[in-house]
């Protein structure tokens, strides 16, 4: 389980602890703060694996500048700075990233780890860079050192302040400076103590990087729009699924195992869902260059993909993306239920619990307004298919010119726990108000 905090980032001032578990929905009113907090997950995700370049206005997230990212309780002047902070509760220990204005995006200013009351502080704003010590369970005058970077073997200050990836050097040079200990202790300035507590630090640090290290999948609440034939090219992975059509013409030409893969995947969703009971591509020629159509059958007849429900094609992308991750292991899915009656909506929720069960090492964090989502996974909860401790909601609300998010949680027979005062206030007064009361 992971823990996040946001300190003055887009509408967040200071907000509580917020518990993600690997099935996470949030919920919530219209700008409430629940795609900024999805911004956010992903760079936490993607810190330590060298894509967290323009995190802040990448696809499909797009926060501005720092002044538009910074938030203050002064309206009208930003923040100084602002903190993402993410606490790994298995592994006991804390990373937390802090940004001040860049030219012009927001740059890493410091950046603290902390692991059983040890805590390494890299600060980025003087010419070089410095990393503090704070460390118990050693000599009291060991317990808070620095370390320079006298062999000037750390990267610039520029790299480090853009791409965070640079932190694993940081804590090298920790760990060769401890390793000088064991033959120059004198020269190093620090204990053979001090050095098994920098070791084992370090591990620390390597063990729950691996959190943040994770290949993100984030979709855009409206997906691409259908077309009647298409023409392949080199299509990048987008947050519209773009690729989609040419990776079902791909995978029919190129391996029939896997297209009966893909086919079969997709159909059994379709049927389950009342969107359709088949898709298949329609080939104009045997190259990979050749144009090509996406047909879609619905009932007994076959429709290209311009012709049926406009539900079909939005949801095409996100089952696809689902039913073959590839190398992603978190998902980041914004209102997939557009455009969906409530039965393909409830069989959405069905597909992502079963995804979850087939992989149980992914995360899945899914922004939603559909009750109908919430409510299979509360059935499927109460039938022992899916295990509540593995799922949760994060509940988003205003509070004058702050959000702020609360965990709501299930027990066993699905009903939900913790629940806020406000929380459906507005659909219990609606009911009132047509009872009569």
């Amino acid at each position: 389980m992971m823990r996040v905090r946001f300190e003055n980032f887009r509408c967040f001032t200071s907000s509580p602890m917020v518990e993600i578990r690997p099935l996470a929905l949030l919920i919530g009113e219209n700008s409430a703060g629940k795609t900024s907090f999805l911004a956010g997950m992903r760079f936490l995700f993607e810190s330590m694996s060298g894509t967290a370049r323009d995190v802040f206005n990448r696809d499909p997230y797009y926060l501005g500048g720092f002044q538009e990212i910074a938030y203050s309780r002064i309206r009208g002047r930003p923040a100084s700075s602002f903190v993402m902070q993410i606490e790994l509760t298995a592994e006991e220990v804390c990373h937390q990233f802090r940004f001040v204005r860049g030219e012009p995006q927001p740059e890493l200013s410091s950046y603290e780890f902390s692991s059983a009351g040890d805590r390494m502080v890299a600060e980025f704003m003087s010419r070089e860079p410095s990393i503090s010590l704070h460390l118990k369970d050693v000599p009291e005058g060991d317990r808070n050192i620095t370390i320079s970077n006298a062999e000037r073997s750390l990267p610039p200050l520029s790299y480090i302040k853009n791409n965070p990836t640079y932190l694993f050097m940081m804590f090298d040079y920790v760990m060769y400076r401890s390793e000088v200990t064991k033959g120059r202790r004198a020269k190093a300035g620090v204990s053979a103590a001090v050095a098994d507590r920098m070791r084992l630090l370090k591990e620390r640090f390597r063990v729950s990087t691996t959190y943040l290290n994770k290949s993100v999948f984030a979709s855009a609440p409206v997906r691409t729009q259908p077309h009647r034939t298409y023409t392949p090219s080199e299509v990048a992975v987008s947050s519209e699924g773009d690729q989609v059509p040419l990776e079902l013409a791909r995978a029919k030409l190129r391996s029939p195992e896997r297209w009966s893969e893909v086919q079969k995947g997709l159909s059994a969703f379709g049927r389950d869902s009342g969107l359709f009971t088949n898709v298949d591509v329609r080939q104009f020629g045997k190259s990979d260059i050749d144009p090509f159509q996406v047909l879609v059958r619905v009932g007994s007849a076959r429709r290209n993909l311009v012709g049926v429900g406009y539900g079909v094609s939005q949801i095409l992308p996100i089952v696809f993306q689902l039913q073959n991750p590839g190398s992603n292991n978190v998902f980041l899915l914004q209102q997939p239920e557009v455009h969906l009656h409530p039965r393909a909506q409830a069989e959405l929720g069905s597909l992502i619990a079963d995804k979850h069960q087939q992989s149980p090492e992914h995360i899945y964090i899914v922004e939603t307004h559909s009750d109908y989502i919430i409510d299979r996974l509360r059935i499927l909860i109460s039938m022992g298919i899916l295990n509540p401790d593995h799922v949760g909601l994060v509940f988003f609300q205003k509070r004058g010119h702050d959000c702020i998010g609360s965990n709501i949680y299930f027990n066993r027979r699905g009903e939900l726990l913790d629940v806020p005062d406000n929380f459906r206030s507005f659909f219990i007064e609606e009911h009132s108000r047509l009872l009569g009361f």
